[in-house]
């Protein structure tokens, strides 16, 4: 049976206390045999949660039936956290829970930051690969991954393998993450060179 969705508040603290806010949102949802499909569209303003704020976002999810893939895009102005700022952030999810991708976009005014991430979910473990990371900075200059990286989060425990970033003036930075979290033989190395 299908359920129409078109609900709004300008007071997020009566749906999750701390949180404020306005939200509006429409679309529809459907459960049908042990299935849940729907397309959501919505809004929202002037968020805040503990020390984070973001001053408007757009979302849209959409998955339409049991075998196609669910997409969600989300749009965001003005997050800001402690002393992280970002003007603009846009992100794309596509694929299910076993097998997903992820495309980020981050701007600001000194930076500007682009991700692609694949990531698959199978008995309670989760992999991923960073296939592209590139960045420009006013200080930083620019610098891009060297080749796409691994990851793994496993029983709390998280590993980063392949890290390495280079600039576009010859430097680089590796970084390596094992059973970082869950472990007590965990490692972290990290390796800069001008």
């Amino acid at each position: 049976e299908r359920l129409d969705i078109d609900a709004s508040t300008n007071d997020l603290s009566s749906i999750y206390a701390g949180l404020t806010g306005s939200l509006n949102s429409s679309g529809w949802l459907r459960w049908s045999e042990g299935y849940l499909t729907g397309e959501l569209n919505g809004a929202a303003s002037d968020i805040t949660w503990q020390e984070a704020s973001l001053k408007s976002f757009t979302y849209q999810g959409r998955h339409l039936k049991k075998q196609s893939p669910i997409d969600i895009v989300i749009d965001g102005q003005d997050f800001q956290h402690d002393i992280m700022q970002v003007e603009e952030l846009h992100a794309e999810v596509s694929g299910s829970l076993q097998a997903h991708n992820l495309l980020l976009t981050i701007n600001d005014q000194t930076a500007r930051l682009k991700a692609n991430l694949t990531g698959t979910y199978l008995d309670e473990v989760w992999r991923g690969q960073l296939l592209t990371l590139t960045g420009e900075s006013s200080r930083l200059g620019s610098w891009s991954l060297k080749e796409p990286s691994s990851l793994v989060w496993i029983d709390e425990s998280f590993t980063l393998e392949n890290f390495v970033l280079e600039g576009s003036s010859g430097g680089s930075f590796a970084l390596a993450v094992k059973d970082l979290g869950a472990s007590r033989d965990s490692s972290l190395s990290l390796d800069w060179s001008d």
